[in-house]
């Protein structure tokens, strides 16, 4: 059985949004593991990169890990953090014990080369404004009022350039390579979703029997690893909108891994 301070948790958060997001998951699961939040590449505190993907993104979560000592180590994502978080355990699977992902989805299914010609056919502002319809539809009524405008003032601050690249890596990176970021995975997944988003659809809250591209590609992949659980009434944000339910799901999913291990 694992102690506490052999386990570790590494919160790792979504497309323009920053390691602030996680307070009230870094009050509440330190008394069951070490708890570190991280600024992504080009978000948050932490400076633009000369690329921005997906694979510059996992190799920060995994520099972390190689600072951070070798215990054994949860990733949680949320959103684009799901991409990064697979990505991460993907090139370097050592001590990886367990990821949850929340809120993830697919940009785009099928021909990576076409779904990023697709993208290239919007101008970058464009992109932007298509951004900021998007992250509209991200929130719900459970969504605290100054998050909200605190999420629309840190798109609207976005480099667009920036914005761009990254929201083209996104998109060939589901095509390309989700699915076998998936199953090359082997450990025990925690796959919370509280939305309903596939590509060209907009987003909304999930019900409670659906499948999405997402979870559907996750069952494809994942099944037998991989717990799913959906919350109804909710937006993008469940740490935020929801954090206690949040907390206590991680925390039941850290207990099992423990007994694991």
């Amino acid at each position: 059985m694992i102690e506490l301070g052999e386990m570790r948790l590494i919160l790792i958060h979504g497309f323009g949004c920053s390691s602030a997001d996680w307070s009230s998951q870094l009050d509440s699961l330190t008394r069951l593991a070490d708890v570190i939040a991280l600024d992504l590449p080009g978000q948050g505190d932490a400076k633009h990169p000369a690329r921005s993907l997906i694979g510059e993104m996992a190799e920060a979560v995994n520099d972390v890990r190689r600072i951070a000592s070798s215990a054994r180590t949860v990733l949680v994502g949320h959103s684009m953090g799901c991409r990064v978080a697979l990505e991460a355990a993907r090139r370097m699977p050592k001590a990886i014990v367990g990821i949850v992902l929340i809120e993830g989805s697919l940009r785009a299914i099928g021909n990576p080369d076409e779904a990023v010609r697709r993208h290239r056919s919007h101008s970058t502002e464009e992109n932007k404004v298509l951004l900021k319809q998007d992250f509209a539809g991200m929130f719900s009524g459970a969504t605290p009022a100054a998050f909200r405008r605190l999420v629309s003032q840190r798109i609207e601050m976005m480099d667009s350039e920036f914005a761009a690249r990254l929201m083209e890596d996104m998109t060939w990176w589901d095509a390309a390579d989700a699915a076998s970021a998936l199953h090359a995975v082997r450990t025990p997944m925690l796959v919370i979703q509280s939305t309903y988003k596939e590509p060209g659809v907009e987003r909304r809250s999930i019900n409670v029997e659906e499948m999405s591209p997402w979870l559907r590609l996750i069952s494809e992949q994942a099944a037998s690893r991989a717990e799913i659980v959906r919350l109804a009434e909710l937006g993008h944000f469940p740490q935020v909108e929801a954090p206690t339910l949040i907390n206590t799901l991680i925390s039941a999913f850290i207990e099992r891994l423990k007994l694991l291990h």
